[in-house]
């Protein structure tokens, strides 16, 4: 795949912001959450990000400890020298509904119900630019570039256009990198790239924004067996709890229809 095209390119959201983002030619994209996380989110007028070293696949921290091993020399040494004073935080959505089935299965645990929020790209991006980001800090959007297991265990330094390079970027375009074994996700990232120092943070919140903005429709987990009884709770909690207007739709995954969803409210 070319590194050098424009889509592998970042770019500033606007000329003020400190929101850096990659071509993505996406109406909607999607967030798989549990409910409650959803709604302490939605009230709090935030995002949550959490610490890679919290995500369950070993691959996610494995660039960390590539730069660290770095230090110890090698001919690429100075490559990575500037990649050790930063740190990831951040969460994932879906860029399309490819496998339904799995991605409600990878957020279901226990008996915690899920919801999955359409997101208008457009309007989200118009939030995320409104975040005041501390000196050091930068947000990202990315596309997931899927490759082998072996590049992902040894990742190389990126090819650059010595004129047009950034630290930060490259950060970021390495850590885009997963397995391709997971390439059903069409995974976005959404990063707050700031300092080592925060390392040991378990999580980071941007606050400030406003999920009514970007909201497209809410969908409801698919029901096994025709038990209707989760949904209709789901739908009471939610129709007591978040604006009338966001459209709440259900999941027809495991019912003989041609839509993927029906809209309930």
């Amino acid at each position: 795949m070319n590194r050098n095209s424009d889509s592998y390119c970042f770019k500033p959201y606007s000329e003020n912001s400190s929101l850096r983002i990659q071509e993505v030619k996406n109406e909607l994209i999607f967030k798989y959450l549990p409910i409650r996380h959803f709604l302490s989110s939605y009230f709090r007028n935030e995002v949550f990000l959490a610490n890679p070293n919290t995500w369950p696949d070993p691959f996610e921290q494995n660039y960390r400890t590539h730069i660290k091993n770095k230090q110890d020399g090698g001919e690429d040494k100075d490559d990575f020298q500037e990649l050790r004073d930063y740190y990831p935080f951040a969460t994932c959505f879906a860029s399309e509904l490819i496998n339904e089935q799995a991605s409600w299965n990878a957020y279901v645990k226990g008996n915690e119900p899920v919801v999955r929020v359409a997101i208008n790209y457009d309007n989200f991006l118009n939030e995320l630019s409104k975040y005041k980001c501390g000196e050091n800090e930068r947000i990202y959007i990315s596309k997931m570039e899927y490759k082998q297991r072996g590049f992902i265990l040894t990742p190389q330094p990126l090819e650059r256009n010595d004129e047009e390079y950034n630290w930060r970027d490259l950060y970021i375009r390495n850590f885009s990198l997963k397995q391709n074994a997971y390439e059903f996700e069409g995974e976005i990232r959404l990063t707050l790239l700031t300092s080592i120092d925060e390392q040991d943070k378990s999580s980071h919140c941007l606050t400030g924004i406003n999920w009514l903005k970007f909201i497209d429709h809410i969908t409801l987990p698919p029901v096994f067996g025709g038990n209707d009884e989760e949904i209709f709770t789901l739908k009471k909690v939610l129709k007591m709890t978040i604006d009338p207007s966001i459209k709440l739709y259900k999941s027809t995954l495991y019912e003989i229809k041609h839509l993927t969803e029906e809209r309930i409210w």
